[in-house]
């Protein structure tokens, strides 16, 4: 039987999801706001095309390879998708990168959505702990690295 690459895994493979020094590996399993959850199917739904019975069936422990079996090129637009909508502290591609194949291949949209939770978190953090100070600024520019 031949082996599948695919989905995630391709996408990083392909250089997708550049170097390997991306954010903090923030992925354990915590509770998914309901509104949160929502607004990530709508993401998903968004980028594959499925319909509203597909969506209907994403939970929070649904694995983005092995259960939707996300494409290279739907991950690609997710990526885009998250960081249009939550700002460029939400780095898909950089998370990716910092995955094992294991864990690329068990990724949830639970993980999901406590990446994004905390990524917004620490950004918004940042944001307000001297905001216009030098330091926030340095760290705004190296954010979109």
């Amino acid at each position: 039987m031949p082996f599948r690459i695919g989905g995630l895994c391709a996408f990083v493979w392909q250089g997708g999801a550049g170097a390997r020094d991306g954010p903090d590996k923030e992925v354990a399993a915590v509770t998914v706001a309901p509104d949160l959850l929502a607004e990530l199917t709508g993401l998903l739904l968004q980028v594959t095309g499925e319909d509203e019975s597909w969506a209907a069936g994403v939970t929070a422990q649904s694995r983005l390879e092995l259960d939707l079996k996300l494409e290279s090129v739907e991950v690609a637009a997710l990526a885009a998708a998250l960081r249009d909508a939550y700002g460029a502290a939400v780095d898909l591609d950089a998370l990716l990168a910092s995955l094992e194949i294991d864990e690329l291949l068990a990724l949830t949209v639970g993980d999901l959505a406590g990446y994004v939770a905390g990524a917004r978190s620490r950004a918004g953090a940042g944001s307000r702990a001297g905001a216009g100070s030098p330091a926030s600024a340095a760290g705004a520019a190296g954010a979109g690295r």
